[in-house]
């Protein structure tokens, strides 16, 4: 699924769950309007009319025992029109939507009230003419019908009451049920929003992961594949990723041959140059004026800076092919630098070098071919003398890799993973000369990099640390340079296995060290 269409989806669930929650909360709306709609309006309206119900019996009450008593018409005027009030209020009842119960007493109410009219009624015109004693009777008739009509009015208006706060109390309930299936229509959708965050992101984090290391390898001179499957975007973008690296490899490779089909073709006649103008400054042909001896000793070091050029080359694409077969044998790892450091006392006593070799006091046993690991250490050495300034140390060291754990989290990932798997030696090259920018430790060993402002004094094509590297790799060590800064002089470390009794005399250390690091 594209990463497009999976964004899509989610998107439109999220929306279709917060659409849920509005219908939802909607329809909480419209019910609570209903039933406060129906509670004041219907419920409301009838407690206020029992309300008066009551007021105009006692209202009748009492004019008609005033009339009974005095017999005066006024009152059975008045007492007429608070019947017919009574009997209208009775009808406005029977309009409001009542229940069965209160359905029930209305009626009763209203047959009792129509019993005491039919009663009293006829006798109004006769009160004149009645005796105290049969007043009395009525008196007390009266009073008995209106004290039920009274209590019958006051049951229907406490069932009116109860009957609304039961439906208050069932609104309330139905306000709280919505209110909290509403809280869960939020929830699921903040935690579907949640888990559709992380879905997309890790389906997008891991991919992007592998192409930014991928494009960081490519960065670094490492061409290696991503390879991802699946038909999202990120996958076709993959899918081109390697396909881009194919074709780098190809132009790689193209680069390499290049490279050492010239060199190859070029030493041959660089060679005879070289013969030649050997020759020459020998005076074979002849002897020379100083300016001639001049130019031609300029042109013999030109062509063996040019010879070292075009080996580098030869050397570098033989590595990156896969040509190169190492004559593994054991060596001792002192006699390869007191050898290879030797070889450059004279270079380092024409700078006024103050030389120092200080090797283990015990013998460091390795295995490798000897001839590519003098030239690990002739090329450091080489640039240690060609960067040193006038009149500075030199220093070369050789111990056995012991280091705290601080020292050891400060290491690179490459030289910590060489420490963990066996002893090494540890060999040390150190010059007081031009230094590296931190920011350049790293870069100084990739192909064809040299540092800015240095490119004059160094006179190569920035291979030689390439090449160590590589050399130092297929050997199963590391090599890292460290440096206080620009101006300040250089360290380069090369670490490598030991074997053979020192390995296990050895192993202790480098277990503690590693244990301290962890």
């Amino acid at each position: 699924m594209k990463v497009t269409t999976k964004v899509a989806a989610g998107a439109l669930i999220l929306i279709a769950l917060l659409f849920l929650l509005l219908m939802r909360n909607l329809e909480l709306v419209r019910d609570l309007t209903r039933d406060h709609q129906a509670l004041f309006e219907d419920r409301f309206s009838a407690v206020v009319a029992a309300l008066e119900l009551i007021e105009l019996i006692e209202q009748v009450e009492e004019r008609a025992l005033k009339f009974i008593v005095t017999r005066d018409s006024a009152y059975a005027d008045h007492l007429a029109r608070l019947s017919a009030d009574l009997a209208g209020q009775l009808l406005v009842l029977g309009e409001a939507d009542l229940v069965h119960e209160e359905r029930a007493l209305l009626d009763s109410l209203s047959a009792s009230f129509h019993e005491h009219v039919e009663l009293f009624a006829p006798r109004v015109g006769d009160m004149a003419t009645t005796t105290a004693e049969e007043r009395e009777v009525l008196r007390a008739i009266v009073v008995a019908r209106l004290s039920e009509l009274r209590a019958s009015a006051t049951l229907l208006l406490d069932t009116l009451q109860d009957n609304a706060a039961a439906e208050v109390a069932l609104t309330r309930a139905r306000a709280i049920e919505s209110e909290r299936v509403s809280w869960w229509l939020a929830a699921i959708s903040i935690c579907w929003a949640f888990v559709f965050v992380l879905i997309i992101v890790r389906s997008l984090n891991r991919p992007l992961g592998q192409l930014i290391e991928a494009t960081r390898r490519v960065a670094e001179g490492r061409f290696s594949k991503v390879s991802m499957s699946g038909r999202d975007e990120l996958a076709t973008l993959s899918r081109a990723f390697d396909e881009m690296i194919d074709r780098l490899d190809e132009i790689e490779q193209m680069k390499s041959q290049f490279l050492s089909r010239v060199s190859h073709e070029l030493k041959t006649p660089l060679a005879a140059m070289q013969e030649t103008n050997q020759l020459l400054y020998e005076e074979l042909a002849g002897p020379l004026t100083d300016k001639q001896r001049r130019l031609l000793h300029l042109n013999l070091d030109a062509g063996r800076r040019l010879s070292s050029m075009l080996t580098r080359l030869l050397d570098l694409s033989r590595l990156e092919a896969g040509a190169v077969r190492y004559a593994v044998q054991e060596l001792n790892l002192n006699d390869l630098l007191t050898t290879s450091f030797q070889e450059f006392e004279g270079q380092m006593r024409d700078k006024s070098l103050s030389p120092a070799l200080d090797l283990s006091p015990e013998p460091l046993p390795i295995e490798g071919d000897r001839d590519w690991l003098m030239q690990i250490f002739e090329n450091l050495l080489e640039n240690a003398v060609k960067f040193s300034t006038q009149g500075k140390r030199l220093t070369m060291t050789s111990r056995l890799a012991d280091f705290n754990a601080e020292d050891l989290a400060r290491l690179p990932e490459r030289a910590r993973a060489c420490l963990a798997k066996s002893p090494c030696a540890h060999v040390q090259v150190t010059d007081e000369g031009a230094g590296i920018p931190s920011q350049a430790l790293e870069q100084v060993f990739e192909r064809f990099f040299q540092v800015q402002g240095q490119r004059k004094v160094a006179g190569g094509v920035g291979l030689g640390l390439a090449i160590c590297q590589d050399i130092v790799a297929a050997h199963g060590g590391a090599i890292y340079a460290t440096s206080p800064g620009q101006g300040q002089g250089s360290t380069f470390h090369v670490l490598i296995p030991l074997v053979g009794e020192r390995v296990t005399t050895a192993a202790p250390t480098s277990a503690e060290a590693m244990a301290k690091s962890a």
